[in-house]
């Protein structure tokens, strides 16, 4: 299977312009990996508010923790 082209970046907080299933590239703290539903939170301070991005994929990765 091919990975989708390239996306643009964006910031956490301008992630609602994202037209629903595109690709995006994004940045953010890690706070909560789900495995088993392939599901990752990250969350990003903008100002005094803290956004949270819950992203989905069909692609497994490892997580470390320090």
């Amino acid at each position: 299977t091919m990975l989708p082209a390239a996306a643009i970046f964006h910031f956490p907080w301008e992630i609602n312009s994202v037209k629903e299933g595109g690709s995006v590239r994004t940045y953010g703290r890690l706070v909560c990996y789900q495995p088993e539903e392939s599901r990752a939170t990250l969350s990003a301070q903008h100002a005094s508010k803290e956004h949270h991005v819950v992203v989905h994929t069909l692609f497994d990765f490892q997580t470390e923790a320090n």
